[in-house]
């Protein structure tokens, strides 16, 4: 990142070109719901358990298609799509790391799927979860996260943003959740781990994967409903 958000007090920020975001010690998020101090250090206080699936990715590198994949191999498929007006949303199946009270993610049934678009470092690592790292081409990632900061007017107040302004501030990482780049350098320190599987976004082979290295027997019969 650029040393633009070097020595500014926490807090919202915008300069001219980017999208608005919430700075916390030099990282910048989305706007939440304050204090949004305290939703970079949920995964440091979370208890973690051998049945806990952790789904990284940045975002819009095929989060909702990883934990659609997820969901439906721990048996959870009984939601509808977030755009529906009964049942579970997939996003409260599956929620998002830095959004609720630790004690939102202590009471889901287990076994869980949590994703995060946080880097490692904030992660809090270690050998119980297994951890799926979703990867996609950063062209791809570039323009899905264009359009989608765009849509989020009162989030990132970009609806006239323009795309050759967003490809400096993608390459320089001055967005929500850091750098493209400097996540998936992140997340590479753990390639090989017994625990971390890296995917590609619409990789065919990638449920398979998921389901024969991840997940339990309980998972391996629901293979043929996904792919």
């Amino acid at each position: 990142m650029l040393n633009l958000y070097k020595n500014l007090p926490n807090g919202v920020v915008q300069f001219p070109g980017h999208p608005k975001a919430y700075l916390v010690d030099g990282f910048l998020l989305p706007l939440v719901p304050e204090p949004a101090e305290e939703k970079l250090k949920t995964p440091q206080r979370l208890k973690y358990h051998e049945t806990d699936v952790i789904v990284c990715t940045y975002p819009k590198s095929g989060t909702y298609w990883t934990n659609f994949i997820c969901a439906q191999l721990l048996g959870k498929a009984d939601f509808i799509s977030d755009s529906g007006e009964e049942g579970h949303t997939l996003s409260r199946i599956v929620p998002q790391m830095d959004v609720w009270p630790v004690e939102y993610y202590e009471n889901l049934p287990q076994p869980r799927i949590i994703y995060s678009h946080l880097p490692m470092c904030y992660m809090a690592v270690n050998e119980k979860p297994k951890y799926i790292v979703v990867m996609r081409n950063p062209k791809d990632v570039l323009v899905s996260f264009y359009f989608h900061i765009r849509s989020m007017e009162p989030i990132y107040n970009y609806a006239d943003g323009k795309l050759d302004e967003f490809f400096e501030v993608f390459m320089n990482g001055c967005l929500s959740y850091g750098s493209y780049f400097n996540k998936l350098l992140d997340s590479l320190k753990y390639y090989g781990k017994p625990n971390f599987l890296f995917i590609k976004t619409r990789n065919d082979g990638s449920p398979k994967d998921i389901c024969e290295i991840i997940f339990s027997e309980k998972g391996k019969w629901a293979i043929g409903e996904i792919i």
